[in-house]
């Protein structure tokens, strides 16, 4: 068996099968429907996991500019955009969309990882 590309997708594994146990061990065709569909979701999630973690390989990098966390309500903010000041920098704008408060990030290219 191939070992798991991080933690998470391990975890999402494990609760997809015991959901697909549980769903073995009842006759209650709702109640195995249930589990079925929560085994789907959580295979799902492995997925999208798994897609992240060779994404991020690929790239050789994190993510540049992470989401930052709205200082009134506590959400994580969007990006709703990006602008190139210069060769050397870019300008990211986030907003939060609870409360509507904006803020922008900019990043020096030479600043980034590699």
């Amino acid at each position: 068996m191939l070992k798991p590309s991080t933690p998470e997708v391990a975890e999402c594994y494990a609760r997809a099968q015991e959901a697909r146990e549980r769903a073995d061990s009842t006759q209650n065709l709702e109640v195995r429907t249930i589990y079925l569909d929560a085994e789907q979701r959580w295979l799902t999630l492995a997925a999208s996991y798994e897609a992240t973690a060779r994404i991020t390989q690929f790239l050789g990098q994190e993510p540049i500019v992470k989401h930052p966390i709205c200082k009134c309500c506590g959400v994580a903010m969007w990006l709703v955009g990006m602008k190139d000041l210069s060769i050397n920098s870019q300008r990211y704008t986030f907003e939060c969309k609870a409360c509507d408060l904006t803020k922008t990030e900019t990043v020096d290219r030479h600043d980034r990882p590699d």
